[in-house]
C-alpha cells in the first residue's frame, strides 16, 4: 500500500529546488491531516501505483517520465477528483 508520509518525506529530502521542496512540505502537511489520510485510504491500487511511478521518476530526476505518470493519473476520473481534493486541502 502507498505510504504517503514515507513517499513525500523521501521526495522532500531529495528535492534540489527550494520551491519544489516547499511545495512538497505543504503536501506533506496536507497528507498528514485527517482528511489527507482519509483520501489516501480511498485511492485505488491502480492510482496508487501510478502515483508511486511518478514519485520514483521525480526522485530519479526524470521529469519527463514523472510528468507522463501524473498526466496518466489526471486522465482518470479518480485522479481528477483526487487532484481537486488535494487542491482544496492545500488551500486551507
Amino acid at each position: 500500500m502507498l505510504d504517503p508520509k514515507e513517499l513525500i518525506g523521501t521526495l522532500v529530502a531529495n528535492a534540489e529546488n527550494r520551491g519544489a521542496r516547499q511545495a512538497l512540505q505543504g503536501l506533506q502537511a496536507a497528507a498528514q491531516s485527517p482528511e489527507g489520510q482519509r483520501m489516501a485510504q480511498q485511492i485505488s491500487r491502480q492510482t496508487a501505483d501510478a502515483i508511486e511511478r511518478a514519485a520514483k521518476a521525480a526522485q530519479a530526476g526524470d521529469q519527463q517520465r514523472a510528468r507522463a505518470a501524473v498526466q496518466e493519473i489526471l486522465r482518470t476520473q479518480e485522479g481528477a477528483a483526487l487532484a481537486a481534493q488535494l487542491k482544496k486541502l492545500l488551500q486551507k
